[in-house]
């Protein structure tokens, strides 16, 4: 599945799409949402919406009347999750979502997350994202999630701290590693709830190898953007049968040129390189630097380890913040 953030990312955008996309399961949606204690005075549907540009669906949580907003703290947010009627993987991977929010906020205000009253995320329509999004990702069979950059936004959002920056300070945190974008549009374009979400889910930035497009889904926000539609698009894709069977090997190239060195000596460190694990080979010819001076410029093929978002190799390593198969360091 392919995230697109148009217009932005929000709980209730991601939900709209995910649902304009298998809108058969929204009696699921909605079943999970009240075992998780949402109450039956907060109307929740999903209703067609298109804003003269795009078509999609909207994912719509509001109160028939008066209604007691739930304790904020988080943890009274987990114990509530999980003391419910919700099935134990959608009850773990709710609480998940709103652990990392937590966290985030604890971050940013210097204290235990377990202390954390997340104000904006703990209201019914929050519980109501949230759970719904753990229903789908429970249910739907997605393997593997990919999503594009991500709107900046600007100015400032209004907050029960006051007045903060956009992104707001615990959206900031969750998106550490993520690839984002100005594209001019001021305002809050990736909510607290969207980035957990997008955290939770932890996708690479564009879908890999060879696949065959199966639906698309497209949820809108609330805001209206000026020139654009404000929407979240999911694209999903199905594995190519023959590429399934194909074996793909995928290398990093480190390259870099070196001119302060004897060629005697060089060809010793560069034997020493091929002797490293993971080394596939270890390759020099002449080039030419400023000035007309001569160099050796050196390309090393190998194995590339696995990065998580911030590009540190999984066994602990520093490497380059790039996710391409071919990243070039100079030295």
């Amino acid at each position: 599945m392919h995230i697109d953030a148009l217009g932005g990312v929000a709980g209730d955008m991601l939900l709209g799409a995910m649902l304009d996309a298998w809108p058969d399961q929204f009696d699921g949606v909605l079943t999970a949402i009240r075992q998780a204690g949402v109450p039956d005075e907060i109307a929740v549907r999903v209703e067609s919406h298109h804003d003269h540009t795009l078509a999609g669906r909207r994912f719509v949580v509001e109160a028939a009347g008066r209604v007691a907003r739930p304790a904020g703290r988080f943890g009274d947010v987990r114990a509530r999750l999980e003391r419910s009627a919700l099935p134990a993987d959608m009850s773990r991977r709710a609480v998940a979502i709103f652990t990392l929010l937590a966290e985030a906020e604890g971050v940013v205000h210097g204290i235990p997350a377990d202390e954390v009253v997340l104000h904006e995320v703990a209201g019914w329509d929050s519980v109501a994202d949230i759970v719904g999004i753990a229903y789908l990702l429970e249910t739907l069979p997605v393997a593997t999630w990919s999503v594009s950059a991500l709107p900046i936004g600007g100015g400032r959002v209004d907050t029960e701290h006051g007045p903060l920056p956009v992104p707001a300070p615990a959206t900031a945190e969750l998106l550490r590693g993520f690839v984002m974008l100005d594209d001019g549009i001021s305002g809050e374009r990736v909510t607290p709830t969207g980035a957990a979400v997008l955290k939770h889910l932890s996708p690479s930035d564009a879908p890999h190898g060879r696949s065959r497009m199966d639906r698309t889904g497209v949820g809108f926000g609330t805001r209206r953007l000026p020139g654009i539609s404000n929407v979240v698009r999911l694209v999903a894709y199905e594995t190519d049968a023959d590429a399934a069977h194909a074996h793909y090997e995928q290398v990093a190239v480190i390259s870099f040129e070196v001119d302060d060195q004897t060629l005697e000596d060089l060809a010793v460190g560069l034997e020493k390189l091929r002797e490293l694990e993971g080394v596939l080979d270890v390759t020099q010819q002449a080039a030419f630097g400023k000035k007309g001076r001569m160099m050796c410029a050196v390309q090393i093929p190998c194995t590339e380890a696995p990065r998580d978002r911030r590009g540190r190799r999984r066994d602990g390593a520093r490497v380059g913040a790039s996710a391409a198969s071919r990243t070039r360091w100079r030295a």
